[in-house]
């Protein structure tokens, strides 16, 4: 039998811990290169991704990826809640958002994870950030991907061992 963890799946009520998860999804999503970097764990991996999110920006004219416009969208969000376990060393916020923009009709609803990290919370790597952005470099025929994480014993998904790790 599986030991659940007692907070797996509770919502996350705490107003710190909410308000940093909130900062830490603007930051990795709508903010500054510096702001972006330091919201994402693994970050220093990502400069090709990085600069080929730009050039798709870029070619799309606006849009999240785009530096010069990044800041004119929000971050909605509903149901952040604690996932991971079964110890609580291994938690993650699972964290459904959408994005939004007064121009555009709202996105739809997307779920990422964040894991914390010598006691900061960052976007996951594989489970944040690779998986919402490959399809996005894929479509445009861009050759960025995330590199293989160096890390992959850091839980990063809903339900530990419910999505295999990739192996270099």
């Amino acid at each position: 039998m599986e030991e659940v963890w007692k907070w797996d799946g509770h919502p996350v009520e705490d107003a710190c811990t909410l308000a940093e998860v909130k900062r830490v999804m603007r930051w990795a999503w709508l903010g500054t290169d510096e702001q972006r970097r330091s919201a994402i764990r693994n970050s220093h991996l990502l400069d090709e991704v990085f600069s080929a999110l730009e050039e798709v920006g870029q070619k799309l004219g606006a849009g999240v990826f785009h530096s010069e416009t990044r800041g004119e969208w929000d971050i909605r969000f509903r149901n952040i809640r604690w996932h991971g376990g079964p110890h609580f060393d291994r938690a993650v916020i699972a964290v459904d958002h959408s994005f939004s923009h007064p121009d555009y009709a709202s996105a739809g609803w997307r779920t990422v994870t964040l894991v914390q990290i010598d006691g900061d919370w960052k976007l996951s790597y594989r489970e944040g950030f690779c998986r919402m952005v490959e399809p996005e470099v894929e479509y445009h025929a861009l050759e960025a991907r995330c590199p293989p994480d160096p890390n992959p014993e850091i839980n990063e998904h809903e339900y530990p061992d419910a999505i295999p790790v990739p192996r270099p």
